[in-house]
């Protein structure tokens, strides 16, 4: 795995990243990850990133729906 994204590793290792999971040969790093300078939170998961913006920023939506819409459009019809 590092063969194919060889920065990854490093630059998670850098800033203090977590392992998530194990490859066949070894630990790895997954992405994508999340740095929030108002909390000093490092999230590496994208469940656990979803759940962190969700509850530490409840108060207010982080996408409108409209731009979820263009999103999914873009994404899903590829």
């Amino acid at each position: 795995m590092d063969g194919e994204y060889p920065d990854i590793a490093p630059r998670m290792k850098e800033i203090g990243a977590r392992k998530n999971k194990l490859a066949d040969d070894g630990v790895m790093y997954t992405l994508p990850v999340l740095s929030d300078a108002h909390t000093n939170a490092l999230i590496t998961d994208s469940r656990e990133v979803a759940e962190y913006l969700g509850t530490t920023y409840s108060e207010k939506p982080n996408f409108s729906k409209g731009l979820i819409l263009v999103f999914d459009a873009a994404v899903f019809d590829l």
